[in-house]
């Protein structure tokens, strides 16, 4: 086995207990397949989830039509931001319900899902936030790979985000995406913010 696999020595509680039908099997499957690094594994785990995801909405536009697509996918993302803020309010039962809850909660779903996101959080405070995300929007890339992205409506964070306020109770908060522009390569820059509505 090659020495690049540290990853099996971290995963032994989940992988120990396999069993292989011989030690050449074994190393030979662990340095084809299993991914080297922590990194690796959860970019790998994030591309499945956004084929998944693209492969859904494939299959409901063929079998209900391509007008359905984007109101699954909206509905999906939407019932994602409240399953995500409901985590986090799990972890955190204290946590304020103003703009910077919705900050939060979004960088807790960048930690355990969106791994290819940067972010950058421009302004923090209890009625104005403004959160900067780069890097490559796996829904994005897997809506391209399988030809339903002209149906889709991107950035798909918006409907996300609106589960979390919706969640967190927040009817006053309004949500804007200042700039939003992706790459060939579904590398995404864009600025969301989070601001009070006063009226």
């Amino acid at each position: 086995m090659k020495e690049k696999n540290s990853l099996f020595e971290e995963l032994r509680l989940l992988r120990g207990d396999d069993q292989y039908p011989s030690q050449q099997i074994k190393e030979k499957l662990i340095d084809l397949y299993l991914p080297s690094t922590v990194s690796d594994l959860a970019i790998n785990l994030s591309n499945i989830t956004s084929q998944f995801y693209a492969l859904q909405l494939q299959s409901i536009g063929e079998q209900y039509g391509v007008d359905k697509i984007r109101l699954h996918s909206d509905k999906l993302f939407y019932n994602l931001g409240k399953a995500k803020a409901e985590q986090a309010l799990i972890k955190d039962s204290t946590m304020v319900r103003d703009c910077r809850s919705m900050v939060m909660v979004a960088i807790s779903a960048i930690y355990t899902s969106s791994p290819e996101f940067k972010f950058d959080v421009q302004e923090y405070t209890s009625d104005y936030a403004v959160i900067h995300l780069k890097g490559v929007d796996r829904y994005h890339r897997a809506a391209k790979q399988y030809k339903i992205d002209q149906y889709l409506t991107f950035p798909t964070l918006i409907a996300f985000l609106d589960g979390i306020k919706d969640y967190l109770q927040l009817s006053n908060i309004e949500i804007q995406v200042s700039q939003s522009v992706y790459d060939e390569n579904s590398n995404i820059d864009c600025t969301y913010i989070i601001k009070q509505n006063n009226l």
